[in-house]
């Protein structure tokens, strides 16, 4: 009996940690706060280096659908006061990376951005994920955020 609840508890340890690894990603623009669930969203699939130097394959969302939860400018709506935005997607680890909003918007920058939760078919290892963020046409993968956790739109202070 005892080794069955023994069982019963390394099991429910197991369920528990999968929960912990859950794809939120927190997302804000001005007033708006949205949770947003990855897994929930239409993923792409696109080959990419990453920072072993080798290709591989992700699962992803591009960021622009994920902006739009939080009713970011887009297209022609993004223009005056927008075109000094930053997205600033921050990691667990305390790393950050910025960009112009207008460099990621698909009408006027030519910067593709996605939001990825597999690499490979698998979930994102713990040292990468749960979530992270890929820039393919990035010549170098500094802006690729490992462990992303918030995105944020801010204006640019002078």
């Amino acid at each position: 009996m005892l080794q069955m609840k023994s069982y019963i508890v390394v099991t429910g340890v197991f369920l528990f940690a999968q929960v912990a690894r859950a794809q939120i990603l927190e997302v804000s623009y001005q007033q708006k706060h949205e949770s947003v669930a990855l897994q929930e969203m239409t993923h792409t699939d696109f080959a990419a280096k990453g920072h072993d130097g080798v290709s591989h394959t992700f699962s992803c969302v591009p960021v622009s659908t994920v902006l739009a939860k939080v009713q970011v400018p887009t297209g022609e709506n993004l223009r005056g006061a927008g075109m000094s935005l930053v997205l600033i997607a921050s990691a667990k680890d305390n790393y950050h990376a910025a960009f112009a909003l207008a460099e990621v918007d698909e009408s006027i920058g030519s910067k593709t951005v996605f939001v990825c939760d597999k690499q490979d078919g698998q979930p994102l290892s713990a040292a990468d994920g749960p979530i992270r963020l890929v820039v393919p046409s990035d010549k170098r993968p500094a802006r690729w955020v490992r462990m992303l956790t918030k995105l944020e739109i801010e204006p640019v202070q002078p």
